[in-house]
């Protein structure tokens, strides 16, 4: 009998180590934009054409100010077809939208917003039913990601639409809105006034024009007069609550989270996150990672993200676009194909408890689960690796239907139970502290 790793982890595809996709340049319509054309490239795997499974796929969202998905393409399709070739990852498409034109130097976040446009719809209505018409993809399997504008934008819509993203890709974004107190001085320092009342502008540099381009994502006020957004500073150099609040509820990651999941809840969407060591984003992100960690250890959340921070400045660097590819394909293949699942979930279903998990000991239950039901269990860590195969006799069975599993060598992070039934497969993930 096959293993279930097997069965569930592994795409079976053929191809040779000089695995060369394609990327195709196209347009797509949005009825978003009263069916405006946005160009688009779509990166293939080689074989494309005759596999037949529905493959996963990556939305990477680009930067601002005249950058566009040209920046980074061709570093994607070097490393995909080299990690793909390697049998690092398993083939999957990767979209890449080009979406210009707002104000403040295209700074529209790709965020819905009464001043810009739809930008977020564009995304999760518009693009992705576009791919779903004319590629071969799967609806269980997607991820958004970006750099820089783009990020920003990837990381609240992949938390914001759990319903259609299993992760978010960030890299090099502004995550966290607490640490907006910081910019102030540089704000009021841009304004050249040594005293109140201070008059913000775009064009008082750089940062006041990257300020009033998130404003024009996070806080538009079309009838604000004569920028068009509410700006979160008063004339005194002092935070404006509501316009602060505002941020808060659209943009804060960590407040995202809060609003959309209770503590008991399980995060569904998968984060990664990366900055660089000289990038004037990195207090953001070091700042989402302590308030992540929080709401993991000290809230009673389980979210599964990954951090890391490189040498150098507001860049994307190549060893970065592997590692996030890799991870991203341990988040696609840790997911159970429909087809693999047991249909009788109405009679049985698979619980661990507690979760998170702070012992050595790992309790699960399957309801209405009778003496002869379960046939045996794996492990697996978050690479879809199998790190134990137990069959049902040889597990500490405490009722029926609830069993105990000894884990004193498994380290902190995210794994998966898999539990083989007479009905199919079923899966819960946890995390053990």
């Amino acid at each position: 009998m096959k293993t279930i790793f097997t069965t569930v982890f592994y795409f079976v595809l053929t191809f040779s180590l000089s695995a060369q996709g394609e990327v195709v340049s196209t347009t797509f319509s949005s009825p978003s934009f009263d069916g405006e054309d946005f160009n688009l490239n779509v990166y293939l795997p080689e074989g494309y054409d005759e596999n037949a499974e529905p493959y996963p796929v990556y939305i990477f969202l680009h930067g601002c100010c005249g950058l566009n998905q040209n920046t980074h393409i061709s570093d994607f399709e070097a490393r995909l077809n080299t990690l793909v070739a390697e049998e690092i990852i398993s083939p999957f498409i990767v979209a890449f939208p080009s979406a210009q034109g707002s104000l403040y130097g295209n700074r529209h976040a790709w965020f819905n917003s009464e001043l810009n446009g739809p930008y977020s719809d564009l995304i999760t209505e518009d693009l992705i039913d576009w791919l779903s018409g004319n590629y071969n993809v799967s609806s269980e399997k997607r991820a958004v990601g970006g750099f820089s504008m783009g990020a920003d934008g990837a990381i609240r819509m992949g938390l914001r639409r759990s319903d259609l993203f299993l992760a978010a890709i960030s890299h090099s974004s502004f995550p966290a809105i607490d640490f907006f107190t910081n910019l102030i001085p540089g704000l009021i320092a841009e304004t050249g006034q040594s005293a109140p009342p201070y008059d913000y502008a775009p064009s008082n540099g750089l940062l006041s024009d990257q300020v009033f381009g998130v404003s024009s994502a996070w806080s538009p006020n079309i009838d604000s007069e004569p920028y068009g957004v509410d700006f979160p500073l008063d004339e005194n150099g002092e935070l404006i609550d509501s316009v602060f609040w505002r941020w808060k509820l659209n943009a804060d990651v960590d407040s995202i989270i809060q609003h959309n999941w209770e503590p008991t809840e399980e995060v569904p969407v998968s984060i990664y996150f990366d900055v660089g060591l000289a990038e004037s984003f990195l207090g953001p992100n070091q700042l989402l990672n302590t308030q992540l960690a929080e709401l993991n250890t000290n809230l009673g959340y389980t979210i599964d993200y990954t951090y890391s921070e490189f040498p150098g400045g507001h860049a994307l660097p190549t060893n970065k676009i592997d590692s996030s590819l890799v991870w991203l394909n341990s988040i696609f293949e840790a997911v159970l194909p429909s087809s693999t699942l047991s249909d009788d979930t109405s009679s049985n279903k698979l619980m661990v408890y507690p979760n998170p998990i702070a012992a050595d000991q790992l309790n699960f239950e399957i309801t209405n689960c009778d003496t002869d039901c379960l046939e045996s269990v794996q492990l697996i860590d978050q690479q879809g690796r199998t790190l134990r195969t137990i069959p049902a006799y040889n597990l500490d069975r405490v009722t029926d239907s609830s069993f105990t599993i000894s884990i004193p060598s498994l380290k902190s992070g995210f794994y998966f139970l898999i539990a083989e039934t007479r009905s199919g497969l079923m899966m819960q993930r946890f995390i053990k502290h």
